[in-house]
């Protein structure tokens, strides 16, 4: 089931950001790989995009499978 959210920041030399869901809740941290749309496009902070839950590297909550919305 896709969430939604807003971009809240988004640093394109570090590639990595954090989305805020609609539903409430902590910021969620995002890498560019997690993008499912052209690396080359950034996402803009208060794009709306969907995503799904995740976990990273080291357990921690995260998005992956970013969509525009």
């Amino acid at each position: 089931m896709a969430n939604y959210g807003k971009i809240t920041t988004f640093d394109a030399v570090k590639g990595s950001g954090m989305i805020q869901p609609e539903k409430g809740g902590n910021p969620l941290r995002f890498d560019r790989s997690a993008l499912k749309w052209d690396s080359k496009t950034d996402p803009a902070v208060e794009q709306r995009l969907s995503y799904e839950n995740g976990k990273d590297a080291n357990g921690n909550a995260c998005a992956v499978g970013l969509q525009i919305a």
